[in-house]
């Protein structure tokens, strides 16, 4: 069972790379394995597995891009998620997480 902690510096819980381990592969049909030289979590899908889900380290233009908006560059790796299209993606970026922070603003697991 996933259970989080807060985190010292962003003062509230978030998932470990574990809780997102679990999540990930209690979703049947489901593995984990290696995208583009990453750790990454697929479901059965043919010709071949499918990434839902995958460990994404920051690149320079995603740094550029935070820095110019003037947002604090994240410490770690991100965890990057595949949606069904623009409008669910879009969607969920228009949401807000209890602490009322964007979720591109949301800390990275641990």
């Amino acid at each position: 069972m996933v259970q989080t902690q807060a985190h010292a510096r962003y003062r509230r819980a978030i998932a470990t790379w574990d809780d997102v381990e679990e999540i990930a592969r209690s979703l049947p049909a489901t593995e984990s394995g290696p995208f583009f030289r990453t750790r990454a979590w697929k479901v059965a899908a043919k010709p071949k597995p499918k990434a839902f889900a995958w460990v994404r380290p920051l690149n320079p233009s995603d740094i550029r891009a935070l820095t110019a908006l003037g947002r604090e560059i994240p410490d770690g790796e991100l965890l990057g998620l595949r949606t069904a299209g623009m409008l669910e993606k879009a969607a969920i970026l228009q949401q807000r997480d209890p602490a009322g922070e964007e979720p591109g603003r949301s800390p990275p697991p641990t």
